[in-house]
């Protein structure tokens, strides 16, 4: 019926062209007549999910071939980021990102987030996308993290939406406050949730950039989970540099984090990358439920680099005052003599040879994981570069030799450290540049999407399910 009543329309306007034009008219349409009438019967329509932590699906409708799919969106360093996907309408007509295969893109085969995890240059769209597409990618006014805008190339025209999907949990699930000057140094942002599931509180550290963990807590919350995001540094009111952090300070947090709820709450410390080394160190100086290290160290590593810290040999951390021993920022190794010189040594293997060649080096800068009797939960990526999964293995197995208490290691198949942050955005520092990403990259971003949205199961399960250590 459709296709009859395009044959009728492309009829009456061909009256209006010349003979020669109708000759081409009289079977059917023109090709400019024909491409429109196909394009604008195409509708696109976002079912977006509660939060990033939630896959959000792109549904296109009215389709009669292949199309392309591309989406751009904002990062935090202002960059704009587009992926894009190739996939072949069902026998409805119609594609869903959640579900649909996608034949060709940046990235390949069924992915509930992968339009959202596999951004590169907007440039580096191909050119077969159309010109109108990588113009408008880039015009595109919108700087926010939560807006979207996609575009449908159906083959025979480009239709385009802008939708947004809020980062945060739903208000309804959790409530948040702040513990103005609660303890120097340290800024304490409290979440609490509408319902609450365990007597637990998670209290989260965030890594070396030292971003608060906010969105992190209030997703905790929205799943029945006390939580606290502890800001120590880095931050409005915190010293601007790792070094600088008296752990001590970040000790006193919890006191009045005690002071606050008025009873006895159960503190799990869930440390990132850098902010692992201070949970560890914390929990073998103040008693706490447990600990959950994402990508953690074994040994404390020298100081962060940032705008307002330059590159020293200063330790990372400080208690009561004494500097607590760190690898040095720089480093020689003897190499085996069967490695050949013109061999890549990368920092990570450098630094396990390094540890296993000084002893001494590596006593000294252990963190203390042997002084924590609780549960241990750690998690890292198989394929970690910053950390490393050999440094993870490490620090389980002298929990084991230590405790009594339950260690579990969670190694995260194919993924490297960026393990930890919401579904639908790759995690900050990934997105502070904006490369033309290769297949080997994109193939990594797989593998770090798929495991973050494996890792909270297992938070929540330690934090919720997990019965006392004896």
């Amino acid at each position: 019926m459709l296709s009859l009543l395009l044959r009728i329309n492309c009829l009456r306007a061909a009256a209006e062209f010349s003979a020669a034009a109708f000759s081409i008219l009289l079977i059917g349409c023109s090709p400019n007549q024909h491409d429109e009438a196909l394009t604008q019967g195409v509708s696109i329509s976002i079912q977006a999910g509660d939060s990033w932590f939630d896959e959000t699906d792109i549904v296109i409708k009215n389709l009669r071939t292949n199309v392309v799919v591309t989406l751009a969106r904002n990062t935090v360093s202002g960059a704009r980021l587009c992926s894009w996907a190739e996939f072949a309408a069902d026998d409805r007509g119609s594609v869903s990102t959640l579900s649909s295969f996608a034949i060709g893109g940046t990235y390949l085969g069924t992915d509930d987030s992968g339009l959202f995890w596999s951004g590169g240059d907007c440039q580096a769209v191909p050119a077969r996308l159309g010109k109108t597409v990588r113009q408008e990618a880039d015009r595109w006014p919108s700087k926010e993290l939560t807006d979207f805008k996609v575009w449908v190339d159906t083959g025979h025209g480009i239709v385009s939406k802008e939708f947004s999907v809020r980062a945060w949990p739903g208000a309804e699930t959790y409530q948040s406050k702040q513990l103005p000057e609660a303890t120097p140094n340290v800024g304490i942002s409290i979440y609490e949730a509408a319902n609450r599931r365990t007597d637990r509180v998670a209290v989260l550290l965030g890594g070396s950039d030292g971003s608060p963990n906010d969105l992190f807590a209030a997703y905790l919350a929205s799943l029945g989970i006390d939580s606290v995001s502890l800001a120590y540094f880095g931050q409005a009111q915190t010293p601007p540099c790792l070094s600088e952090i008296e752990l001590r300070d970040v000790d006193h947090a919890f006191d009045a984090l005690q002071k606050y709820w008025k009873s006895e709450r159960r503190f799990v410390v869930v440390g990132v990358s850098r902010g692992a080394e201070a949970a560890v160190q914390l929990a073998a100086i103040r008693s706490i439920d447990g600990l959950i290290l994402v990508a953690p160290r074994s040994n404390f590593g020298p100081s962060v680099t940032s705008d307002a810290c330059r590159p020293s040999e200063a330790p990372a951390w400080v208690l009561d005052e004494e500097p607590i021993a760190s690898v040095p920022r720089t480093f020689k190794v003897q190499l085996p003599q069967e490695t050949s010189p013109l061999a890549p040594v990368d920092t990570l293997s450098a630094l396990e040879l390094l540890l296993d060649q000084d002893r001494d080096l590596e006593l000294r800068t252990r963190v203390p994981i042997g002084s924590v009797t609780e549960d241990v939960l750690v998690i890292v990526g198989e394929f970690d570069r910053v950390s490393g999964l050999p440094a993870a293995q490490r620090l389980i197995a002298r929990h084991r030799l230590a405790s009594a208490c339950v260690s579990r290691l969670r190694i995260l198949e194919g993924a490297s450290h960026a393990v930890f942050g919401p579904h639908l955005v790759a995690p900050a520092a990934a997105e502070t540049t904006v490369p033309i990403l290769d297949r080997t990259q994109l193939a990594q971003r797989a593998r770090d999407a798929k495991a973050r949205k494996e890792i909270w199961a297992d938070i929540e399960s330690f934090l919720i399910d997990r019965t006392d250590c004896q």
